[in-house]
């Protein structure tokens, strides 16, 4: 590719979301949501489906859309699939100490799962 003067605001905007994602991450921006997941023949919660938004400070609430593709391309995906899992083991964790266990659900990134290596899941009895 020939430098070109006009590809500098997109380099610059690309860092700038890179920091932003990674202040997201430090000072708890993300945000957890659980979507429920019904067993249709007695219409009783059985578990929940866990999705991410990003409560931005300038822009609002951020669908995964808008950053998550972002977080593929430059390898951050595994830190926030990291601060996703932790969230969610915790909020679940805490609805079983309120007697409600519940299954939950987290879509993980392919790119996360072609690197197993960096994460370590024990199974929980």
């Amino acid at each position: 590719m020939i430098y070109q003067e006009a590809l500098k605001p997109a380099a610059r905007d690309q860092l700038s979301l890179l920091g932003e994602l990674r202040h997201a991450v430090e000072h708890d921006e993300l945000r957890l949501f659980f979507q429920p997941k019904i067993e249709m023949t007695t219409g009783r919660v059985a578990g929940a489906e866990v999705l991410i938004r990003w409560q931005h400070p300038t822009r609002g609430l951020l669908g995964p859309v808008a950053f998550v593709p972002f977080a593929e391309q430059t390898g951050f995906i595994r830190r926030m699939t990291l601060w996703t899992l932790d969230h969610a083991i915790a909020q679940g964790a805490e609805w079983h100490r309120a007697g409600k266990s519940l299954s939950l659900a987290v879509n993980i990134s392919a790119n996360d799962l072609a690197i197993r290596a960096w994460i370590h899941v024990s199974p929980v009895c």
